[in-house]
């Protein structure tokens, strides 16, 4: 038997003022924070941007997808029984969180299931919606073993969301907390949603069929 924690946390919609996540974070280029590192996301053709080889951090090319492991703990008793330990002595278990820049998470279990699948959350308003990994504006953040997602998008301009994905302390899996700071009236958050992975589309370095990224509810 193989049993695991999937979690996704409080969504809170606010009208407040968010915390945000580092200040001052520069769009393609990788900077200290404390405690980690940031880095922004800009559909402003006129942000600065700095060119590549002008300094440590500038990257280029389509770094949306870029992605760090987030590390539950690898405790194999959070799986499975004694008895069914004893027939598997030697079998390893890293579990890990694929999170990517833009705010979605690959799900990879290791020996207790391989690669689970993609998890997406969004906002609806009425009969439309996005996912907030297709947000036009993102600042991220790892820090302190987290990743942080400050996120605004033209389509809901006075609208700003927070997101920061944790994972468990004691059992495979992922907690996301979620704030949105001055919704659009009707918003509502879309039920989370999973695309499993086509491990034929697997090779290192997480390959997605191109068909299946079209973003579609």
């Amino acid at each position: 038997m193989v049993t695991c924690g999937l979690l996704i946390g409080v969504c809170l919609f606010s009208t407040g003022a968010g915390t945000g996540a580092p200040a001052q974070p520069e769009v393609g280029r990788y900077t200290p924070a404390p405690g980690g590192w940031q880095i922004r996301i800009s559909s402003d053709a006129a942000a600065p941007r700095p060119q590549p080889g002008s300094a440590i951090g500038v990257v280029e090319g389509e770094y949306r997808l870029h992605r760090r492991p987030l590390y539950p703990p690898a405790d194999r008793g959070m799986i499975w029984t004694p008895d069914e330990l004893a027939q598997i002595p030697r079998s390893s278990f890293r579990p890990a969180v694929i999170a990517y820049n833009e705010p979605r998470f690959l799900f990879d279990f290791h020996a207790a299931g391989g690669l689970l699948g993609h998890l997406f959350i969004g906002m609806t308003q009425g009969a439309t919606g996005t996912w907030f990994h297709q947000w036009s504006d993102i600042d991220i953040a790892y820090v302190d073993g987290r990743m942080v997602y400050t996120l605004r998008d033209g389509a809901y301009p006075e609208t700003e969301a927070r997101l920061e994905a944790i994972p468990l302390a004691d059992a495979a899996g992922l907690i996301v907390k979620l704030s949105v700071i001055r919704p659009p009236q009707d918003a509502a958050l879309l039920p989370p949603a999973s695309r499993k992975v086509d491990p034929a589309y697997y090779d290192g370095k997480l390959k997605i069929d191109p068909q299946q990224e079209d973003g579609a509810f």
